[in-house]
């Protein structure tokens, strides 16, 4: 058993040295110096590097693929080429160079003719070409010598990255890996974060209060636009503007994150404010000057990048030291912090030198996932807030409620009470109107009987007074009818008994009269002016016709009694009562408590008599 073992341990062994010798037949075909097949992708590892400021050539050498750059090349005002010789194929099949990443916006040409692009998005070829998009250029027939020219200041530490030639067969899978990791993944997050930065200033428009919304979603739009300028294929714009929009939106974005945060732990103030409104407007005149004298770009970039790492470092800290949102939520930000962090500390690296250029960008899904934490976060944060104001509405509502039905009793009470206070007004006024009115005029009718002072038609005339002012008062009181009523009722008392004195009574009342806007008092009063220059026109004037008028307008009421009799003295053609006329006095005061006037006036030729008008304002109606 042992032997057997032995045997087949040694079978494994030369089984496995024979497969490593066949594997390397090619590599030695090769060394040997046999022809490549071209159908196998050939990646460029040496390549001529020449550096030149306008027409001085300052340095030329021989560099390898991947290339990294001095600090004295890396300027605005130097341009750097690359020359590689195409390798010669035993089959002659048509090539294509596949570029994967160039430090730079650069131009690719072969023999001195500009290199057209195999790019859904190409167009005029000789244009500036993205360093950070993969690209695939079809090579001239024939071709000898290939060019890449850097057309700006390198955005990282190396020029030319990484280069293969090849058929487009051989290449394509590594362009399409290379066009789903990279582009197509930037041009969706890009899409993803737009639409959640319109989102969130439009939920922002409904919630001015809640300003960390708003800039959220300022931050996400610039991440949108930062992903939009970092996937340009063709630059049809100053490269080295290009080259800075990338990092003035990445602050732009961190800046916005920044607010957003403190106002979400409430830690927003104006000193911080001033403060990040401050180094903005100055990074803006930095990029703003380096584009216009095109020096210092490297170091406002750098100055930009720095600042943007430095706010996420800040706000980690303070999250995790002072929290404020919660348990959930503030691990939920962190992680999103970290991931950037994360994202923008290997760009940084890979900037400098210190991580291989050929690697992928983290900056982008770090961002992405940090924006998708805070997006989380702030959706968490939304609907608490909505399901705490529909719970603040419901109380509100229940609180409304409660207090509405005590409000209704309350007017309830109110109006109880205000109904009790007029009918209590009413039956005081009723006492005193009877007492000054019905009760002096039968307590003076009484005395005259019981002394023999009043002869029997005195008496009548005293009961037949008090009579009326009786009826008065009932009139006034009857909220049935009110002055249009009480009108009425006067004008079946006197019209009978005028007629009997031989006196025409015209009656030219508006019908209907507003009767609401008298209040019982008021037309008592009213009623009392009436019979009394009623009476004093049977008593002194001999007339024969009385007119008695009454209208109502927006002005107000007014009520007219006139007369052919005699007339009264005149004073300018006004009639001038005597002192001693206490009737016309009284006339006047009662004119006066309605918050009237009362006009006398005596008539002049060809008429005779008298006119009294009483003209209540309609702001004193009610």
């Amino acid at each position: 058993m042992p032997f057997k073992r032995q045997l087949i341990r040694l079978g494994l062994r030369l089984g496995l040295a024979l497969c490593l010798g066949l594997a390397g037949l090619p590599g030695l075909a090769q060394h040997q110096g046999l022809p490549p097949d071209c159908a196998v992708p050939v990646a460029v590892k040496q390549a001529e590097r020449s550096i030149w400021r306008g027409n001085a050539l300052l340095d030329q050498a021989t560099v390898a693929v991947t290339d990294q750059l001095e600090r004295r090349w890396r300027a605005e005002d130097i341009r750097i080429r690359y020359r590689f010789t195409v390798p010669a194929c035993a089959v002659a099949q048509p090539q294509v160079l596949w570029v994967y990443r160039v430090g730079a916006p650069y131009r690719a040409s072969a023999d001195g003719v500009p290199l057209l692009p195999i790019h859904p998005f190409a167009g005029i070829p000789s244009q500036v070409y993205n360093g950070r998009v993969p690209a695939l250029f079809e090579l001239p027939q024939g071709a000898q010598q290939v060019q890449i020219e850097l057309a700006t200041l390198p955005y990282i530490g190396s020029g030319l990255v990484r280069v293969e030639i090849g058929t487009q067969a051989a290449l394509m899978p590594m362009v399409q890996l290379s066009e789903r990791a990279l582009t197509l993944f930037n041009d969706y997050s890009s899409a993803v974060i737009a639409v959640v930065g319109v989102l969130a200033l439009a939920a922002w428009t409904l919630r001015r209060q809640d300003r960390q919304i708003l800039w959220f979603g300022i931050a996400c739009v610039g991440w949108a636009l930062r992903g939009l300028f970092y996937q340009v294929f063709e630059i049809p714009w100053s490269p080295l503007l290009h080259e800075q929009t990338n990092p003035a939106l990445v602050l732009l974005t961190t800046s916005a994150i920044l607010v957003s945060t403190w106002y979400s732990l409430g830690r927003m103030t104006r000193a911080r404010a001033w403060a990040l409104g401050g180094t903005l407007v100055l990074m803006a005149l930095g990029f703003a000057t380096t584009l216009a004298l095109e020096r210092g770009a490297a170091l406002v970039r750098s100055a930009a990048f720095l600042l943007g790492l430095v706010q996420f470092v800040a706000l980690s800290v303070t999250l995790f030291r002072h929290g404020g949102l919660g348990k959930q939520r503030t691990w939920l930000l962190l992680a999103g912090y970290i991931a950037a962090l994360a994202g923008a500390v290997h760009d940084l690296c890979m900037v400098v030198g210190w991580v291989n250029p050929g690697n992928w960008s983290f900056l982008t899904p770090g961002f992405s996932v940090m924006l998708l934490c805070y997006t989380v976060a702030v959706s968490q944060h939304l609907v608490r807030n909505l399901n705490r104001a529909e719970n603040a509405n419901q109380e509100l509502e229940l609180a409304i409620a409660s207090k509405s039905t005590q409000l209704e009793a309350s007017y309830a009470l109110l109006r109880d009470s205000e109904r009790e206070a007029a009918r209590t007004q009413e039956r005081e006024h009723l006492l005193r109107e009877m007492h000054d009115g019905l009760g002096a005029q039968l307590m003076t009718a009484m005395r005259g009987v019981e002394r023999g002072a009043l002869a029997r038609e005195q008496v009548l005339a005293a009961l037949q007074d008090s009579l009326d002012d009786l009826r008065l008062l009932m009139d006034s009181t009857d909220l049935g009818r009110q002055l249009q009523g009480a009108l009425v009722a006067w004008r079946n008392r006197w019209d009978p008994r005028l007629a009997a004195l031989d006196i025409s009574l015209q009656w030219q009342v508006q019908d209907p009269l507003d009767d609401a806007s008298l209040k019982p008092d008021a037309v008592l009063q009213l009623m009392r002016i009436l019979q009394e220059a009623t009476a004093n026109v049977v008593k002194h004037a001999q007339a024969s016709r009385i007119t008695l008028t009454v209208t109502q307008d927006h002005t107000g009421l007014t009520l007219t009694i006139q007369d052919d009799g005699l007339g009264l003295e005149m004073g300018e053609g006004v009639a001038a009562p005597r002192p001693a006329s206490r009737g016309l006095r009284n006339m006047q005061n009662r004119a006066k408590l309605l918050g009237g006037s009362l006009d006398i006036n005596a008539l002049a030729a060809p008429l005779h008599g008298t006119q009294i008008a009483l003209h209540i304002p309609a702001r004193n109606n009610a």
